[in-house]
């Protein structure tokens, strides 16, 4: 299925995680209501939805088959942007000020999905929030000033 939300990035990128998802057997949900007109450079849209994404996925693999699911929300309202992305996870996350506790065999590459994510956010003067409950997990972000930006 192709993704359409009228930005050609984010279409290719939706579209990509959703078809892997599917070759996982991961129930793949999106709720998209989005201007076209938001001015949120490629790079971000990578960071904040590329890194997400595979780490929902990743978290996903570790699930029951007939449990994994990853719901992406993202809607426009006014120069913000809203983002919701939730997915299964087996047991527990600690969550610090450090970040996450990795479940990564090679912990050295752990954690730049999150820092990267957490940058293009900072350039938006937007907020980045994780998560945990009852076996899912969310990242809620909001990005403002996406409208009218000088890049």
């Amino acid at each position: 299925k192709i993704i359409h939300t009228d930005n050609y990035i984010l279409d290719a990128l939706l579209s990509e995680k959703a078809l892997l998802a599917k070759e996982k057997k991961i129930r793949f949900t999106m709720d998209l209501n989005l201007k076209k007109e938001l001015e949120i450079q490629p790079a971000d849209w990578c960071a904040i939805f590329g890194n997400a994404l595979d780490n929902a996925i990743e978290a996903c693999e570790k699930v029951p088959e007939e449990k994994r699911f990853i719901r992406v929300t993202a809607v426009s309202l006014g120069d913000l942007l809203k983002i919701i992305i939730e997915n299964a996870m087996q047991g527990t996350v600690e969550i610090s000020g450090k970040g996450l506790e990795t479940t990564k065999k090679r912990k050295e590459y752990h954690g730049y999905g999150l820092i990267n994510i957490e940058k293009a956010v900072k350039r938006y003067d937007g907020i980045m929030e994780l998560n945990t409950h009852e076996g899912i997990f969310m990242i809620r972000i909001l990005l403002c000033n996406i409208l009218g930006r000088a890049t």
